[in-house]
């Protein structure tokens, strides 16, 4: 006679004891390559922000100021698309806020006994009990969306 498999918890939960050598090789380099394409993108700021940082401190001794008219010129559509976003959601929410208060505090239905939850779907409560019951179960339907019926399975065994 074989001993009874330990109780596990379902989910199986991965710890970091759990996640192999490759994953973490992975996760390691994605990161590493996307803090390096940070710097690279961000490279003139960071550019400017240590020369700023630099003796004599916030004078800009190695770099040029940005030409902030240039580039709030190529930021101004950007800008402009996103104060237009902006003001069509609190237009929309400002014309909706009545709506949106009485949705917010509406009750909970009643909850369905197995009785009528058993009616509703076209089958018997004690059917419904029984289904309740088991931890994984397959439902399979007729064409018109009803029930056909229902199998049970045992995790413990399809692991």
């Amino acid at each position: 006679m074989t001993p009874a498999k330990p109780a596990t918890p379902w989910p199986p939960l991965v710890g970091t004891g759990n996640i192999p050598l490759p994953v973490r090789l992975r996760d390691l380099l994605l990161t590493v390559g996307v803090w390096l394409l940070l710097g690279y993108m961000l490279r003139d700021a960071l550019h400017i922000g240590a020369d700023l940082l630099s003796y004599p401190f916030f004078e800009l001794t190695f770099t040029q100021a940005p030409d902030w008219t240039r580039i709030w010129q190529r930021m101004t559509p950007y800008a402009s698309f996103s104060a237009l976003l902006v003001l069509w959601i609190l237009f929309w929410g400002f014309i909706n806020r009545f709506r949106l208060a009485r949705s917010r505090y509406r009750d909970q239905p009643p909850e369905l006994t197995a009785e009528e939850h058993a009616g509703k779907m076209s089958f018997e409560a004690s059917q419904l009990r029984g289904w309740q019951s088991q931890r994984a179960l397959v439902m399979h339907f007729k064409a018109d969306g009803s029930i056909d019926h229902a199998d049970t399975h045992d995790i413990e065994t399809h692991r």
